[in-house]
């Protein structure tokens, strides 16, 4: 995320992370930092309370307009509760469509998984032949084992 910030921050946009692990998130340098005791996953409060959130959002806001050099970071002044939610849903109550597709026809899961498999080995492929090709380094190409092109062939034919 540190380098992603910092590109944006070079184009003239002043950026935040709000994160649970400042150390950790200052470690990879980023710009700001707004520091919250919640736990992992639960950066921006509990499921459900819409008006903690939003003062979280407010607060992460109201502390990138305070931090004005680059290396700040800011503790928000909010504590997760101490008994937690007494019904939290992390599940929406209806499966995704995806999921009950697959739940009536589960063969095609594993045509969906070769989908994705051929898409990202032909994209890795691709782009270590654009990489390889750019640095001049064609002879690689030719130390490439026969059977991993032929692997790949098969793959892409059936």
């Amino acid at each position: 995320m540190g380098l992603v910030q910092r590109e944006i921050e070079a184009a003239g946009f002043t950026t935040i992370t709000l994160s649970p692990i400042p150390d950790l998130t200052a470690s990879v340098c980023v710009p700001r930092i707004a520091a919250i005791e919640y736990p992992l996953g639960r950066t921006l409060g509990q499921p459900g309370d819409a008006a903690g959130q939003m003062a979280v959002l407010r607060a992460t806001l109201a502390a990138l307009e305070s931090i004005r050099t680059p290396g700040g970071i800011v503790n928000l002044p909010f504590e997760w509760p101490a008994a937690g939610p007494k019904q939290v849903r992390n599940h929406p109550p209806e499966a995704p469509p995806i999921a009950r597709y697959l739940a009536r026809n589960p063969w095609f899961l594993r045509r969906l998984l070769g989908y994705w498999r051929r898409f990202v080995v032909g994209y890795f492929f691709n782009e270590f032949l654009k990489s390889v090709m750019g640095l001049g380094m064609l002879l690689i190409l030719t130390m490439l084992p026969l059977s991993v092109y032929a692997a790949y062939a098969h793959d892409a034919a059936g």
